[in-house]
C-alpha cells in the first residue's frame, strides 16, 4: 500500500502487506514505527538520503526489521 500519509491500518495489514508512506518527514520516527509496526516504511525523501529505492528495496528494509522488532 503507498499512500502520502501513514494510515493505522490498510488492505492486507493482518496479513503483513507492506505500508510506504511520506509525509510526515524525519519528525517522530520512533512514534509512528511504535503505532504502525515493522511492515510500515516511511520513505519519505529526507529518510532515504534524497535519492528513490526500488521496491525490492523497500521490501528487503521491512524484512530485515521483521526480524529484529
Amino acid at each position: 500500500m503507498l499512500f502520502h500519509y501513514p494510515i493505522l491500518e490498510w488492505d492486507g495489514y493482518f496479513k503483513r502487506a507492506i505500508h510506504l508512506y511520506g509525509h510526515v518527514h524525519n519528525t517522530r520516527t520512533d512514534y509512528f514505527e511504535q503505532y504502525l509496526g515493522t511492515a510500515a516504511l516511511n520513505v519519505g525523501v529526507d529518510m532515504i538520503d534524497f535519492k528513490p529505492i526500488s521496491l525490492d528495496e523497500a521490501v528487503a528494509i521491512v524484512d530485515e526489521r521483521a526480524l529484529f522488532p
